[in-house]
């Protein structure tokens, strides 16, 4: 079996599990559990730190405790973590049964070579649709499969069949659909959705109908339909418009927008026109400015300037 590739990122996470039973000899030293490794000269299994969690602190000196047993402190890899090696080029890689060698990529996405100049890997689990993934236990997907993080600070994510919303047919096996959860509308997964009305939330697999996004303004979300800001395509509902709900401004959802020069609340639902950006005052309040470029022609009493933290400008 060929070595599968996997990419590692950040871990900021530490699990104990504590627990005691018999060692089954001082020579094997065998028996212990999750989280455990047996002292050799009592002979009983002690706390040690779990596999794929940081086995050095921020200075870069070992934690007190040691590594289950089975692994070690690699320290090749960025945090170090408790893991077990493999050669991802062998034809019978030396992993536990059930693990598959995997091999560590570098930034440029090509396999990481140890100083030798032999490929990196490390044994780690095979996670289906649905399942956890990532470094944090090193459990990685199917290969057919895409693991999916729902937020820039996740150290783990969930494998999901990668998918285009807008092929037709539906491409996903029922009674999934392809479902379009991303800001690009081309890239979807194959997954089940909350029924129409119900709230989303995609970290805990609430994924909206088809067609429709999920806004999450943090307290739990909601679906909104779809629908490209520019396009021909009108949106459903009488009085309502494609709006830009983000600074994205390719991604747009189908609401009724609020005047210019109006509050706007994007979590709760007010939004400016689609030409209209909703620019935080120093009051603490949100109003819809026309969105101009620079140089660009604005109302007689404002001018076109730039926004604090973005390459947008309005008028204000």
């Amino acid at each position: 079996m060929r070595a599968k590739p996997f990419a590692l990122g950040a871990v900021a996470l530490v699990v104990l599990a504590l627990g005691c039973s018999s060692c089954s000899s001082k020579d094997a030293c065998g028996g212990c559990g999750t989280a455990e490794i047996c002292d050799a000269a009592t002979k009983t299994c002690q706390p040690a730190l779990a596999y794929g969690q940081p086995c050095l602190d921020n200075a870069g000196e070992p934690l007190a405790l040691p590594c289950q047993e089975g692994s070690s402190c690699e320290t090749s890899l960025t945090p170090a973590i408790c893991g077990q090696s493999c050669d991802p080029e062998a034809t019978q890689p030396s992993c536990t049964s059930g693990d598959q060698c995997w091999t560590l990529l570098d930034d440029a996405g090509t396999p990481a070579l140890d100083s030798q100049g032999v490929p990196v890997g490390f044994c780690g689990g095979v996670s289906d649709a649905g399942q956890s993934c990532g470094v944090i236990g090193f459990s990685f997907c199917n290969p057919s499969l895409s693991c999916v993080l729902f937020s820039t600070t996740a150290v783990d994510g969930v494998c999901f069949e990668p998918c285009n919303p807008t092929t037709t047919p539906d491409p996903c096996a029922s009674p999934t659909q392809c479902l379009a959860v991303f800001s690009e509308p081309t890239e979807g997964i194959c997954w089940t959705s909350v029924s129409p009305g119900a709230p989303c939330e995609e970290a805990q697999q609430l994924f909206c109908p088809k067609g429709q996004l999920c806004l999450d303004p943090g307290d739990g979300g909601s679906c909104w339909v779809r629908c490209t800001p520019g396009g021909a395509t009108s949106c459903p509902v009488e009085g309502e418009a494609c709006v830009t709900p983000t600074t994205d401004q390719t991604l747009g959802v189908c609401a009724e927008p609020v005047a210019a020069g109006a509050v706007c609340d994007p979590p709760a639902g007010m939004f400016c026109e689609a030409s209209e950006l909703c620019i935080s005052e120093d009051d603490g309040g949100s109003t819809c400015h026309e969105e101009c470029n620079d140089g660009g022609t604005c109302p007689a009493d404002q001018e076109c300037l730039g926004i604090e933290g973005s390459s947008l400008m309005a008028c204000g």
